[in-house]
């Protein structure tokens, strides 16, 4: 079974949306999803430079970290197992940290289904 891919372009010159993310995520997953955003600035390309965190919000109030991974434009995080270990809305954000700057790439809703 593949790993399931949901992307999102976020253009820098334009103010960050909180999005939702349609695809099914099921309590239990071992094999996580990746999230990710592609990062453009007035339409061109931007070279990110920095550290990509993903935090989770689960929907007891607990937050999982995750440590993500940028390449040129692109910003992702895979979520872990424990993501999906309580059913309900979760809320993902994905931020780019550089130096003292920490930026947002990604905020969205998502949710956990049970079964």
């Amino acid at each position: 079974m593949a790993l399931m891919e949901t992307w999102f372009d976020q253009d820098l010159s334009e103010p960050v949306k909180l999005r939702t993310m349609t695809g099914v995520m099921f309590r239990q997953d071992s094999l996580g999803n990746l999230v990710g955003v592609r990062i453009t600035k007035d339409g061109e390309d931007v070279t990110l430079a920095g550290t990509v965190t993903g935090y989770v919000i689960k929907p007891d109030s607990t937050t999982v970290t995750v440590s993500g991974t940028r390449s040129g434009n692109t910003a992702y995080i895979i979520l872990p197992a424990t993501a999906y270990t309580v059913a309900g809305p979760i809320t993902i954000t994905i931020k780019l940290t550089e130096g003292n700057e920490i930026l947002t790439l990604l905020a969205l809703h998502g949710y956990i289904q049970a079964a």
